[in-house]
Formats: structure tokens, C-alpha cells, sequence
């Protein structure tokens, strides 16, 4: 014989299961990874275009010239006087942490796209345990549910805590990767 809030109970759970499974599972697992796409994709090409264009080309502007440079002073004067005068290694310095910059946005998008998958397994595993554990608490004989409930609730838990840690790692790489699209923003 059931109790009399069992209906309402699970009423109540299947709702709140329901809310969490839309928001977490099939929105991160469907639905936002389609939406990084289409709202940071064209801010990241902008971006990047943008990098291209007004820090990289003009140090590699500024390489050529100085190379176009040390090789009218070379003709001119000896060879070690001209390489102690220009030095170029600062430079292709600048020209390398410019290209890492455009290679960190990439990173941080793919990172964004990984940690959508695991939000949505974390949560589903937290909400198919949390089912579970009530039916088990109200449908399976008294000698095997300690055990059952024991094991449902270290699985709930585990799943509940990876979850909000990989929820909490989503939002701040979303967030870190809006930052640096808005201080790239010319």
C-alpha cells in the first residue's frame, strides 16, 4: 500500500526532475552548443580578423622593414655593428604572442564545447539516480533498500557535486572568453 503523499511527491519530483532535465541535459547536450556557434563564432572570426589585421601585419610589416633595413646597412657597414644595432628577436617575440592570441580564442570555443557534454552526463546521472532512489525507497523490500539507498546517494551525490563543479568551470570559460572578446574589441 502506497502512502497518501506518494502521488503528490512524485508529482512534485517529476516536475522538478523535468525543469532540471530541460535546463541542464537537453539544453547543454542539444541546444547550447548550437547557440555558442551562433552567437560567438562571428565574434571570434571579428576578433581574430581584427588581431590579423592591426597587431599582426603591422609587426610583420615592421620585421620586412627592418630586414629590408639590415641588408642596405650590411652592405654599408661591418656585419657585427648592423646585428648590434637592429635586433629583430623582440619582435618575432611580438609576432608569436599575437598568433598565440588567435590560437587561445580557438582554444577557449573548444573548451566551452567540451564542457557542454559533461554538464549535460553529470546532470543526467544526478537526475536519473534521484528517480531511482525514490523508487526504490518506496517500492523495494525493506532488506535490500539500505543497500540500494546507500548506493543511490553516494551516485547522487557524486553526480550532483560534478555537475555543479563542471557548471561552475562552463560559466567561468564562457565568461573569460567574453572578457577577452570584449578587450579585443578595437
Amino acid at each position: 500500500m502506497l502512502p497518501s503523499y506518494y502521488w503528490p511527491v512524485l508529482t512534485i519530483l517529476l516536475g522538478i526532475v523535468g525543469t532540471i532535465f530541460k535546463l541542464l541535459v537537453w539544453g547543454f547536450w542539444f541546444n547550447k552548443r548550437e547557440t555558442l556557434n551562433d552567437r560567438l563564432s562571428p565574434e571570434i572570426a571579428k576578433t581574430q580578423d581584427s588581431i590579423h589585421e592591426r597587431k599582426l601585419l603591422p609587426k610583420l610589416a615592421d620585421i620586412i622593414d627592418t630586414v629590408i633595413a639590415r641588408k642596405k646597412l650590411w652592405q654599408a657597414g661591418p656585419t657585427i655593428t648592423v646585428l648590434n644595432e637592429i635586433s629583430i628577436d623582440v619582435r618575432v617575440r611580438d609576432v608569436i604572442i599575437v598568433v598565440s592570441e588567435k590560437f587561445a580564442l580557438d582554444r577557449s570555443f573548444e573548451g566551452l564545447h567540451g564542457l557542454c557534454k559533461w554538464v549535460a552526463t553529470s546532470w543526467l546521472i544526478a537526475i536519473i539516480s534521484c528517480v531511482v532512489l525514490f523508487f526504490v525507497y518506496h517500492h523495494v523490500p525493506v532488506e535490500a533498500r539500505i543497500c540500494w539507498i546507500k548506493f543511490l546517494l553516494v551516485v547522487l551525490t557524486f553526480a550532483f557535486l560534478v555537475g555543479v563543479i563542471v557548471l561552475f568551470l562552463f560559466s567561468r570559460a564562457y565568461n573569460k572568453l567574453k572578457r577577452i572578446l570584449r578587450d579585443y574589441q578595437f
